[in-house]
């Protein structure tokens, strides 16, 4: 079993910044889109129907 790390800081209502073992990143949206910026595995933007768990994300 491996320990994992997350730990997300509010900046503004619309960025925060991600800190955890691979890296860190900023995503930067309100609610119902985002564009998440670095890390590893690159740049996402997502968009999500709020209150429902249903959401689209790609990689850009």
């Amino acid at each position: 079993m491996s320990w994992l790390f997350h730990r997300r800081i509010r900046i503004s209502p619309a960025i925060r910044l991600n800190l955890s073992k691979s890296g860190l990143t900023a995503s930067v949206g309100v609610r119902g889109g985002s564009v998440t910026l670095g890390g590893k595995r690159g740049t996402y933007a997502s968009v999500e129907i709020p209150g429902t768990g249903i959401y689209s994300r790609r990689r850009i």
